[in-house]
């Protein structure tokens, strides 16, 4: 009896607990990484009218470079993001492997290491951390938050 009650509880809890958004393959993940994708097509072709539309319009952009208290924490809103991409003067190559995604009715978000080129130079890798709602249009990104790292970054996973 000692040892029943315990066990009770313990799969109760067990069983009582909310379903938490997964990680697993899904029709709406697949919808996410694409829509990532999409958007690193309009950066590389400069295509500000494509960028616009995967945006919500309150969107903001977030770079977090170094760790610590010498991090520097850089924000910037859509329109100052897409003014540097329409400007920019080296084409613009993010890619990003083995992206990791959640969603939950209308919110979605992705996590995914990357590395980002100016041409053919490398510029930085990090970690990117996308944030989606769902709306009329499909998916669209409400922020962008990422990691920016100089060095030791890992090879890219085909």
């Amino acid at each position: 009896m000692k040892f029943y009650l315990p066990c009770v509880l313990v799969l109760c809890l067990a069983g009582c607990r909310p379903a938490l958004p997964t990680a697993r393959p899904s029709p709406e993940a697949d919808q996410v990484v694409r829509t990532a994708e999409q958007l690193f097509v309009a950066m590389r072709t400069r295509d500000t009218l494509a960028l616009r539309t995967l945006f919500h319009p309150g969107a903001r952009i977030t770079a977090v470079e170094g760790n610590g208290a010498e991090a520097k924490v850089s924000e910037r809103g859509l329109a100052e993001f897409v003014r540097s991409i329409g400007t920019a003067r080296d084409t613009l190559r993010e890619r990003m492997w083995e992206p990791e995604v959640r969603v939950d009715g209308n919110l979605a978000t992705l996590w995914a290491p990357y590395d980002f080129h100016f041409g053919a130079r490398f510029s930085h890798c990090g970690y990117d951390a996308f944030h989606f709602a769902r709306a009329a249009g499909g998916w669209r990104i409400t922020a962008i938050s990422y990691t920016v790292q100089r060095d030791g970054c890992p090879t890219p996973r085909p």
